[in-house]
């Protein structure tokens, strides 16, 4: 990139196939707005407006050595496949992490469960304790975030062929490590949004959303119970919380019920407190389900629409005092909630892109 920026201001980069997410010092920011338009011959744009997330999930690869103890230059030769005194040259030139500190000691010990990063081979962890084997020295293995084509060799024999289940996994103990070249994870990403009350966005966002609420539930009154039967006043509360954070799904659980009751009569003004509660708890559930689980799984989405309405129905008992007509409502909204569910899917990880 040509920015003469230090290593050390840039953290964590997540990779997806069109999009990236960098982890930076706060005054490292605006010079990769302003100046950052292409990356090697590809050209991209950088924006610092959204916090977009995006999950990485990474198999490792089983790598397997030996070492007579825990110091931190043993480790290091093992983990990096380095000399003895190449790894303790990378200590002392101040590469390797360990407990969020730099460490210049090679005699440093380290311990099982351990994290500790070595600057340009990646970062590992301790997972398993230690075995002795017969020459009396401790076998460990490092594990690395991508998978290989091969299978590693060790002692003249395949990793596969040591002992274990077959599948390249041995007895041994073993580091995990993650891996540094982004092209090789496995990733699943979908860009999910938790927009704040300061930011512009947020609102106009809201807006949308509101605007889809009103529009879809005049299309549905076009047919016989189309409202009581396919809900068309929260799912675009759905999608607003989930893609966008629960902010956005307040704004728009709030503001839709009443705007459509102002402008269209419907809802009546009866049942305004109890569909506003549904949209407050769908808001909220979605919201949530997003922010914990970073992903928009049909299940996740059944279990935010299965909530909403189940405490929505409670609650619409104790606003009326009827039993019989809260239960009648969950009934015949059961397609409304399936196309919540469905279409929701599709909306929050086909349709909507920003």
């Amino acid at each position: 990139m040509a920015c003469n920026l230090e290593r050390d201001t840039i953290g964590d980069i997540l990779i997806d196939t069109k999009m990236a997410q960098m982890f930076v010092c706060t005054h490292v920011a605006p010079v990769l707005l302003q100046e950052v338009h292409q990356i090697g011959r590809v050209g991209v744009s950088v924006t610092g407006d959204d916090p977009v997330c995006l999950s990485v999930q990474m198999d490792f690869l089983l790598i397997q050595g030996t070492i007579a103890s825990l110091r931190a230059d043993a480790v290091a030769a093992l983990a990096t496949r380095l000399s003895r005194e190449k790894a303790v040259q990378l200590i002392r030139q101040g590469r390797l992490t360990y407990r969020h500190a730099t460490i210049d000691t090679p005699s440093a010990a380290m311990q099982m469960g351990d994290v500790f990063s070595i600057r340009g081979y990646g970062k590992f962890r301790i997972v398993e304790r230690a075995r002795l084997v017969p020459c009396g020295r401790l076998a460990r293995l490092l594990g690395s975030g991508r998978k290989s084509a091969g299978a590693e060799v060790r002692d003249g024999r395949r990793l596969s062929d040591a002992s274990g289940d077959g599948h390249g996994r041995s007895e041994y103990p073993f580091l995990e490590r993650t891996n540094q070249i982004y092209a090789d994870m496995q990733t699943t990403t979908v860009r999910l949004y938790s927009l704040g009350y300061g930011q512009a966005k947020t609102y106009w966002t809201a807006f949308l959303f509101v605007a889809g609420n009103v529009l879809l539930p005049q299309l549905c009154h076009l047919f016989p119970l189309g409202g009581v039967r396919w809900l068309p006043i929260y799912f675009f509360t759905l999608v607003g919380a989930y893609k966008y954070g629960w902010r956005v799904g307040l704004l728009t659980a709030v503001a839709s019920p009443w705007l459509n009751s102002a402008l269209f009569g419907m809802p009546a003004a009866a049942v305004l407190p109890a569909i506003g509660l549904k949209s407050v708890l769908l808001a909220g559930a979605a919201g949530f389900a997003a922010a914990r689980f970073r992903k928009a799984s049909l299940g996740l989405l059944a279990a935010v629409v299965a909530f909403y309405q189940v405490a929505g129905t409670l609650g619409e008992w104790a606003l009326t005092g009827s039993w019989h007509m809260a239960v009648q409502d969950f009934r015949i909204g059961i397609p409304g909630m399936l196309l919540q569910i469905l279409g929701g899917w599709l909306f929050i990880n086909r349709l909507i892109r920003r």
